[in-house]
């Protein structure tokens, strides 16, 4: 019965996406799919799962070379194309999904209609959703480990109620958090700018953090210490996404044997020297930040690494596809802030986002 719970749990929390998502084993075989995938692609759900994913999407065509799938196994890079389907295209990003051992568990796909993509009738635009389509199926996998960690927790402690609600209410907040990333690409691709809204940045941290706790492994700790900071203006969405990729990768960075991770938020006024120093900082107005850093005591990195982090598809890492950072970068430089990283092999990262104050 519980197994049928997380089930219909899974279900309704990716029913409400606009996106069509659906995850597949390492056979391509379709495990599980959204209504948005089924409207996509316009077969009924019941024929598309324990269906190949090429029979779905390629109308019975073997998988092809250029699968994202395929490409993915072969390269380091992002598994990403554009597939014809029923007269019409759809653009697929694919994302790599791991046991805790580390074994290719399956993958995830995200298909988005490209009728909606408008920039991909020229070279640059198709290079430009490439990377959008990537970054979508990069916070998709990162939503949905949560979510499938907190089911299993409420399977685990059904007895105990208070953990069970305590679980479906951080599957609930993932799955939301999930449907806005949908939302956000859609704006993203037609050009739609996000509103800008006064936010607290401690408010929105301490929402991800306790999602993304279930993520943390082994004798890895994760603390947090947020402070009372004035609003910025921004896109809460979007603030959420860069703390999940930023709390993603230095998860990354810590050994299988532990280490810790700690976010915090403060308030800091800065002046022209030290933003010249920072990755984005030239010309930004001195005055007040607040400032978002994560602290971990992870691999480190030397300075040819670190002057790499924020390419696209760049990784050390073999389950990470190299796409985090380039949203994170994304996102502070869309709310006219900057990043300052400090590294060391063998004894971790510091990476500091500062946002402007809204009332200045």
């Amino acid at each position: 019965m519980m197994c049928s719970m997380s089930q219909m749990i899974w279900q309704s929390a990716y029913d409400t996406m606009k996106n069509g998502v659906c995850l597949l084993s390492p056979d391509g075989t379709v495990l599980r799919c959204n209504s948005s995938m089924a409207a996509l692609v316009e077969k009924p759900r019941e024929s598309i799962v324990g269906a190949k994913c090429f029979d779905v999407v390629q109308c019975g065509l073997e998988r092809i070379e250029n699968c994202p799938a395929v490409c993915m196994l072969r390269t380091e890079g992002e598994g990403n194309m554009t597939l014809p389907n029923c007269g019409g295209k759809y653009w697929v990003a694919v994302n790599r999904l791991f046991d805790d051992d580390g074994t290719l568990a399956g993958f995830l796909h995200v298909l988005t209609d490209s009728e909606n993509a408008t920039s991909l009738a020229d070279t640059d635009g198709n290079q430009a959703s490439h990377l959008k389509a990537a970054q979508a199926a990069h916070d998709f996998r990162n939503l949905v480990q949560g979510i499938m960690g907190h089911a299993d927790l409420a399977m685990l402690a059904h007895e105990d109620a208070e953990v069970t609600q305590e679980c479906i209410k951080q599957i609930r907040t993932a799955a939301a958090w999930a449907a806005e990333v949908a939302e956000d690409l859609l704006s993203d691709i037609q050009g739609v700018k996000p509103l800008a809204l006064p936010l607290n940045v401690s408010f929105l941290v301490d929402q991800v953090v306790p999602t993304f706790k279930l993520r943390v492994q082994g004798n890895t700790e994760l603390t947090s210490e947020l402070a009372e900071v004035p609003n910025v203006f921004g896109d809460a969405t979007q603030i959420r996404r860069m703390v999940l990729n930023l709390l993603v990768n230095a998860m990354d960075a810590v050994p299988d044997s532990g280490g810790k991770i700690k976010v915090t938020t403060s308030l800091v006024e800065c002046n022209s020297t030290f933003l010249n120093e920072t990755l984005w900082g030239v010309g930004l107005p001195e005055g007040f930040y607040v400032a978002v850093e994560i602290h971990d005591t992870g691999c480190g990195m030397n300075g040819e690494t670190l002057s790499k982090a924020f390419k696209p598809f760049f990784t050390t890492k073999g389950p990470s596809r190299g796409v985090g950072m380039a949203v994170v970068q994304k996102v502070v430089q869309r709310h006219r802030g900057t990043l300052h990283a400090t590294s060391e092999l063998g004894k971790g990262t510091i990476l500091q986002v500062f946002l402007p104050v809204a009332d200045q």
